[in-house]
């Protein structure tokens, strides 16, 4: 888990998907096994970018 910013949290369950948690909620971000994304392109370039910061 990550929390590159104050309010958002940047987490990985034990099967590696990504998850971004902000006040809005919570979405998955990482790419499903069958290789379709989950959240929108700009949901995933955002972790990304967040997942490299806080890196």
């Amino acid at each position: 888990m990550r929390q590159p910013f104050p309010g958002i949290t940047i987490w990985r369950d034990p099967y590696g998907a990504h998850y971004l948690v902000d006040p809005t909620g919570t979405r998955r971000i990482t790419t499903d096994t069958d290789g379709e994304a989950s959240g929108s392109r700009l949901e995933v370039y955002t972790t990304q970018l967040l997942l490299d910061l806080a890196g």
